[in-house]
């Protein structure tokens, strides 16, 4: 529905999608449908976050990784490439 609306803003953009699939000799398409599940977390939310030779790495489970990722890059005062986030599915 939030795509209804036209254009989005994105903090992460890279190719150009109609013109790869102009050249590819086939496109696949498929529809992934998964049950309601509810997000209340069994384990404690935390995220590991490990900084060296100039760059950031975190791994955890985020609602909004790319977000969270520019939010992680100011506050450590680097460029978003220089910030890796490690999106979990879950905890355990």
């Amino acid at each position: 529905a939030a795509l209804d609306k036209g254009d989005f803003d994105s903090d992460y953009d890279f190719g150009d999608v109609e013109a790869a699939a102009k050249r590819a000799d086939r496109l696949i398409e498929a529809v992934y449908q998964v049950p309601h599940l509810a997000h209340a977390t069994m384990e404690p939310m935390n995220c590991t976050a490990h900084f060296s030779d100039g760059r950031l790495q975190i791994w955890g489970g985020f609602q909004d990784p790319l977000a969270a990722r520019a939010l992680a890059a100011k506050v450590a005062g680097l460029s978003m490439e220089h910030v890796t986030l490690n999106n979990t599915a879950m905890g355990g």
